[in-house]
């Protein structure tokens, strides 16, 4: 029976594609179903929407683990149309409930399936909608239009990791093998949307935090992008690839005209546990009238990435005259010299991070770094011109503050 359902799904989706391929005026995901000219033909369309929607989870739910697609290809054409129903979903609820809000739009998807995870944004006149169900989604921008609401666009027909044939479980391996360029692969899952100011021509603008599906873990991989819909289709103007951890994960935000997006950094030197966020970094973007200017990932831990540096320097025989005192420089060299790790492929010894790192340690910390010396480290200065003073073997509590 199973089969029967699916051979009938797919034949029905293949030649709702080819109706489509047969005239280029209508957007891809515009709803198969008229456009309703009544109140009650909006609901009937509402309720055809919803059936087959529900046909299509029945047939693809076995082929989908919560994370990841199997390899049966039916089931990258079966969440393509999943996704694409969902957002004809929306626009033939917007078309029976045209005043609907964007709280009563995230109530109704929720409605709609208890696993569903939405996020409503309004844009443009009408409402960017995220969607997930598991690890995977999709983000669709519906529209109102002359006869009735329309999917104007979907992030799964822009890039190709966030489409369904990246959220197969071999994607990786496979694009690794090719080596891909790094956006074949995804299952990618919107956590944020967020309004930016809109651009010189008036274009409205927005960003979409995600999270990619994995497994197990506590630090995630995440993205930012950033769009403009100049009326026809949006244009990604900048996208940002980080990590985070998922327990001290702050949410992108707006700090005047500078979209700031906190993460999960990394030590040449040292590395943090899985739970840890350490060291804490953010991106920023400046969103200007004219365009969007990368400003670079910057350290929170600064004292931590001064270390880091200095031993980096150390390690590789090059002057931190302008990092550390001489006293200092000695201390780290001579702890540096009895470490008996073994070095990585660029020469370096690493070390696992035994210590929190307060965020607010006046000039002194406390490091400990498995395998090296526990070190009570004296900083001076501020900004640039800070620098390490003084470093001394002691016995570091797991807080990082000097004893």
């Amino acid at each position: 029976m199973r089969a029967v359902v699916l051979a009938t799904l797919l034949t029905t989706l293949l030649a709702a594609r080819s109706a489509a391929a047969s005239s280029a005026s209508p957007p891809r995901d515009v709803a198969a179903v008229p456009m309703p000219a009544s109140a009650a033909a909006a609901t009937s369309a509402l309720a055809a929407v919803r059936h087959e929607r529900e046909q299509v989870w029945s047939a693809l739910d076995p082929h989908l683990d919560g994370f990841y697609l199997d390899e049966d290809r039916a089931a990258v054409d079966l969440l393509d149309r999943y996704w694409s129903l969902t957002g004809e979903w929306v626009a033939r609820y917007l078309d029976a409930h045209p005043r609907a809000t964007t709280a009563e739009l995230e109530t109704a998807l929720r409605e709609l399936d208890r696993d569903v995870e939405a996020r409503v944004l309004p844009v443009a006149g009408g409402f960017l909608v995220g969607t997930s169900q598991g690890e995977v989604g999709n983000v669709a921008l519906v529209l109102p239009g002359k006869g009735g609401h329309l999917v104007a666009w979907n992030v799964k027909d822009a890039r190709r990791s966030w489409s369904a044939t990246g959220a197969r479980g071999e994607c990786r391996s496979e694009a690794l093998a090719a080596r891909d360029d790094g956006d074949a692969c995804g299952a990618w899952s919107p956590l944020s949307l967020g309004a930016l100011p809109a651009d010189a021509q008036g274009h409205p603008r927005f960003f979409v935090e995600a999270e990619m599906a994995q497994h197990a873990g506590v630090t995630v991989g995440k993205e930012v992008s950033i769009w403009s819909w100049d009326g026809n289709r949006a244009v990604e103007a900048m996208r940002h690839g980080y990590q985070a951890s998922i327990e001290e994960g702050g949410a992108p935000h707006l700090d005047g005209d500078e979209l700031v997006v906190p993460g999960k950094g990394e030590l040449r030197t040292m590395f943090a546990a899985g739970a840890s966020p350490l060291p804490h970094v953010e991106w920023r973007a400046r969103i200007a009238p004219t365009g969007v200017q990368d400003l670079g990932v910057h350290s929170l831990d600064l004292d931590l990435t001064l270390l880091d540096e200095i031993l980096v320097r150390l390690q590789r025989h090059r002057p931190v005259d302008d990092l550390a005192s001489p006293a200092a420089a000695r201390a780290l060299t001579a702890s540096l010299d009895a470490w008996d790790a073994k070095p990585d492929d660029d020469g370096l010894r690493r070390g696992m991070l035994m210590t929190e790192v307060p965020p607010e340690h006046g000039d002194r910390l406390c490091v400990s770094i498995d395998g090296f010396d526990e070190l009570d480290l004296r900083f001076a200065g501020r900004g640039a011109t800070r620098t390490l003073v003084a470093a001394r073997s002691t016995t570091c509590p797991l807080s990082g503050v000097s004893p």
